[in-house]
């Protein structure tokens, strides 16, 4: 029989499986860096499969493979609420329909007839495109682990999606929502609105990275009601947003009405904790839209009214990508390049007096 054993390294504690191979040599054999992963190899080998013997043709089911892939995927530093995103997406949608499939067997055909599955049970099709960026990350762990011996993967193709019309507020919109939203909520969705951060990022806002002699606010982490803190989504998203003369007067008079130390939170509840998102939502935000008349918006699309007014009034696409925290200036331009005003009016005279400059 074999065991599990440990060794201490400069890159932390290496899980090991020992064993007797069916030769009787003793190998020692590396499972990763999590006890599930040595208890999974361990139950392999117990089972008679030496990993030195794999071969692309063995009997391992989709749903094994997964117990395999989640913990190794969990392993390469990826963010919790990532992890639990992709257990997700395993547990509700790719499981049911590929479950007892052998993995040497799967192919194009079978992930061509998952797509047409989930839009038989209505699974919308941003759902399904990804879902299958989950899938083809575990198939091509499957081709390295050599479970799987057909590389289809390029041709897996996702939905096209239509994006839905994203939502703004205009400047009326925007004045009757803050004149309606209840005091102790009122700076907060003004800086949503005003600063474009995202809803994490304001939840987990510290003093201490609020500079009003500056004008500007230091993003450097968001909160998540589940996962705690965390880096924002990319190095991108470590940015300091450039606010107006007006979010500054609103903020310090916020600042001044609610005591704190330098690391205290900017937007607190009546506890002095962090605000319970759909709380907020469902009691103070939503509510607000109501009594100013104004269409009901998610929180994030005061995020893209803010993008929205940036481009609308021809802010340097640059600016604007900085100030949103993009990790791409494609993705600033896929958002909002539709309203940046096109440049056309009495535009033969003005290319001709810019010529003549050089005259």
């Amino acid at each position: 029989m074999s065991y599990i054993t440990t060794k201490e390294t400069e890159a932390g504690t290496r899980y090991y499986v020992v064993y007797n191979d069916r030769y009787g040599k003793r190998r020692w054999k590396v499972a990763g860096s999590t006890e599930l992963e040595a208890q999974h190899l361990k139950l392999r080998i117990d089972a008679g499969l030496f990993p030195e013997e794999r071969t692309p043709d063995r009997a391992t089911t989709f749903s094994e493979l997964c117990d395999l892939w989640l913990p190794r995927r969990a392993a390469r530093n990826i963010r919790p609420r990532t992890a639990d995103g992709y257990e997700q997406v395993i547990r509700c949608h790719l499981d049911p329909f590929f479950h007892d499939q052998l993995v040497s067997r799967i192919t194009l055909e079978d992930c061509d007839e998952f797509v047409l599955w989930e839009g038989r049970r209505g699974t919308q099709p941003p759902t399904v495109n990804k879902s299958l960026t989950v899938l083809k990350m575990i198939l091509k762990d499957a081709l390295r682990w050599k479970y799987l011996h057909d590389d289809f993967l390029d041709d897996i193709k996702k939905i096209t999606v239509n994006r839905p019309e994203m939502q703004f507020l205009n400047l009326q919109e925007i004045d009757r929502f803050l004149a309606a939203a209840s005091p102790n909520y009122h700076a907060l969705f003004a800086t949503a609105i005003y600063s474009g951060a995202r809803q994490g990022e304001l939840i987990g806002l510290r003093r201490c990275n609020v500079d009003l002699k500056n004008a500007g606010i230091r993003i450097c982490e968001a909160y998540y009601e589940k996962y705690g803190y965390d880096q924002p989504k990319s190095d991108a998203g470590k940015r300091i947003i450039k606010i107006s003369p007006r979010l500054v007067s609103i903020l310090k008079e916020h600042l001044e009405r609610v005591d704190g130390g330098p690391e205290d939170l900017v937007f607190q509840n009546k506890e002095g904790r962090h605000i319970n998102p759909q709380n907020m939502i469902v009691r103070e935000f939503h509510p607000a839209l109501e009594r100013a008349g104004v269409k009901r918006i998610r929180f994030h699309d005061g995020r893209h009214t803010y993008g929205g007014l940036l481009a609308s009034n021809s802010f340097p696409l640059k600016f604007i990508q900085r100030q949103m925290g993009h990790a791409s200036i494609v993705t600033t331009l896929d958002l909002y390049g539709h309203l940046i005003p096109e440049v056309v009016e009495r535009f033969g005279e003005r290319f001709d007096a810019l010529l003549s400059l050089g005259s």
